[in-house]
């Protein structure tokens, strides 16, 4: 069979966005069952501004379990088609607890430089990296549970 891709990567990334945008249909659906979330979406999206440049950092703030992170997926699949590079750590501060903050880096780097491999083996390192390829670039991070200030200068810079 021959396909009309020049490489196999084109290919895969074909994959990967019929992929995408199936999953932002799912979200799509459960999100209007949600009571109440449609306000907050409203906020967070004022908050984000999604046709500014500049660097945007904005926390969701609540008790556990009253859905912080059901709000944050629904946002970030909303959203991410408007960026170059994407990506959602999950449980951040459970991930480094166990895997340290080096793991989390490249976790974020080749989720949004996708088909990419880091080998560095301190924080120090990654945040040179992270800064290096990803501050001429439109990128859209979400961290999911981060209670420690110092994850969040790790993953996003200062």
């Amino acid at each position: 069979m021959i396909f009309p891709y020049r490489h196999e990567s084109e290919f895969i990334e074909d994959i990967v966005k019929k992929i995408s945008a199936k999953l932002c249909q799912t979200y799509t659906v459960v999100h209007d069952e949600l009571i109440g979330i449609n306000l907050h979406l409203v906020e967070l999206y004022s908050k984000i501004d999604i046709g500014e440049d500049d660097v945007r950092i904005i926390g969701i703030c609540e008790m556990g379990g009253i859905g912080k992170t059901t709000l944050a997926r629904i946002a970030y699949t909303q959203m991410s088609p408007h960026f170059e590079g994407k990506t959602f750590l999950l449980d951040v501060r459970e991930v480094s607890d166990k895997c340290g903050l080096v793991s989390l880096q490249k976790q974020l780097l080749s989720q949004i430089l996708l088909y990419e491999c880091f080998n560095f083996f301190n924080v120090h390192k990654g945040n040179a990296i992270i800064s290096h390829r990803l501050s001429h670039k439109k990128v859209l991070i979400v961290l999911d549970d981060v209670d420690n200030i110092q994850h969040l200068k790790c993953l996003v810079g200062k």
